[in-house]
């Protein structure tokens, strides 16, 4: 206890207050700047594009997907395609304040992070001089600071393979409208409704994508739009198709038809090509746990009835 309390004394001294204030005083007015030049973009954007239009109510969203596909709709469509709203909306958070969680959830990491490590690097290298241990300490915050982009990056790939197994559904869906007698935005509007309560996620951009048809976009820019958001080709495939369907004049529902079996095709080639991984991911699990236990079970029996021998050979 003595210990721990002079070791709390040692990380208060003066010097060590003084350099953990300017690197939260950095770490502060970085996030700061950062909120105020991206708003300052989006207000210059908006008032080029001028003003959004009113978002009408869905008919099968609930309330609380209704008020994430607004905050959405609010927030980003205006905003660049690179930014780190759009890679939160690309990992499954739609909410406005998901930007502001994103960036304290880093902020504390790079504080909680910086304090710990100077703590323990003050318990186990006490003769460190403070500079050393604030310049390690600042290393391991900046890299903390850092890690929820990785954690991001991983999240918004496990959403777009969820999009990438969901689509040939949305494509089948599309086909069974049209083939029924809806046009292709009357289809489009009620396989996103029916998407909302089957596959959220993919329901949402469905939806922001038929608010943009009803503002004035056409169907191909609005699923270009579409394509952009989840990030996969089998979205900017389909947005090239209606794109070249438009132009050409041929048939677009012969065409979806056939787009659709080709990802149907290309979704059973996937899970080949990971069935045919599975032997060889097995090789290292395989050879650290079964191969040892195999080893000792081969082994032991005869290690013992070498001893015996042995045991045996020794004159009494």
């Amino acid at each position: 206890m003595e210990n721990f309390q002079n070791l709390i004394a040692d990380a208060m001294s003066t010097d060590v207050v003084v350099l953990g204030l300017v690197f939260v005083v950095s770490q502060a007015v970085a996030i700061i700047a950062y909120f105020s030049i991206s708003r300052s973009v989006s207000v210059r954007k908006r008032l080029q594009s001028g003003d959004q239009p009113k978002i009408d109510r869905l008919g099968d969203a609930d309330d609380q997907t209704h008020r994430l596909i607004e905050s959405y709709y609010d927030s980003i469509a205006s905003g660049d395609e690179n930014s780190l709203r759009v890679r939160l909306v690309r990992a499954g958070y739609f909410h406005k304040n998901a930007l502001f969680l994103y960036t304290i959830i880093r902020l504390m990491l790079a504080i909680g992070s910086f304090v710990g490590c100077m703590i323990l690097l003050r318990w186990f290298t006490p003769d460190q001089p403070t500079q050393v241990i604030f310049l390690l300490s600042a290393i391991v915050g900046s890299l903390f600071a850092v890690l929820p982009n990785f954690v991001l990056d991983h999240f918004a790939s496990g959403q777009q393979e969820r999009y990438r197994r969901a689509f040939p559904d949305f494509m089948d869906m599309m086909i069974v409208c049209t083939d029924s007698g809806l046009s292709m935005e009357a289809a489009a509007s009620r396989v996103s409704n029916e998407f909302l309560r089957s596959h959220r996620a993919l329901g949402i951009h469905l939806s922001i994508m038929m608010l943009e048809v009803r503002a004035g976009k056409r169907l191909r820019e609005a699923l270009s739009s579409l394509a952009d958001r989840l990030h996969i080709d089998e979205a900017k495939s389909l947005a090239t198709l209606f794109k070249q369907s438009d132009e050409l004049g041929s048939s677009l529902n012969e065409a979806l038809r056939v787009y659709s079996e080709e990802m149907r095709q290309m979704r059973l080639l996937r899970a080949e090509e990971k069935a045919n991984k599975l032997p060889v991911k097995l090789v290292l699990p395989l050879g650290a746990f079964l191969f040892p236990v195999t080893m000792v079970i081969v082994l032991v029996p005869v290690m013992i009835t070498l001893m015996n021998i042995m045991l045996g050979l020794v004159p009494s």
